[in-house]
């Protein structure tokens, strides 16, 4: 799909342009953010010099998935839902993350060194051995 394809769908929603960084997008590209008043709605993540979208990054709490969870679930929330995930740790962008590769989704918490949800070994290429903050929110859930 393409951007002017979706902004047919969402004409009751304001758009305007922010770095894709912003969502672990990097590149110098634009991602395109939905909202209504101050509220965040989803972004369209475009492949790079391109209009076709590569990414849908879900903001609003109130967009759910069929099992109930979305931005604001928490990560035990989100463990009950999927026994077995791994929380990874992003030195690049300094947050963590749980992927379900199935569907093609990633759980993201815009965490900070001092607000890390996981305990890493030495390797943080490697999941957390540890959760220390099962009541941490996802931020946003990307779809790929």
């Amino acid at each position: 799909m393409r951007i002017n394809e979706a902004d047919a769908y969402c004409k009751q929603l304001q758009k305007k342009t922010v770095e894709a960084w912003l969502y672990g997008y990097d590149g110098g590209g634009e991602a395109y953010l939905y909202f209504n008043g101050e509220q965040d709605v989803f972004a369209l993540i475009p492949w790079a010099d391109t209009d076709t979208i590569l990414a849908i990054v879900v903001l609003d709490s109130q967009l759910k998935m069929k099992n109930g969870l979305g931005p604001h679930s928490t990560i035990s929330t989100l463990m009950r839902s999927y026994p077995g995930i791994k929380l990874y740790y992003n030195q690049m962008m300094e947050w963590e993350s749980c992927e379900d590769p199935r569907n093609e989704l990633s759980f993201v918490f815009a965490t900070t060194p001092e607000s890390q949800i996981g305990t890493y070994d030495e390797d943080t290429d490697l999941p957390s051995t540890k959760i220390k903050r099962p009541h941490a929110k996802i931020d946003w859930i990307v779809i790929k």
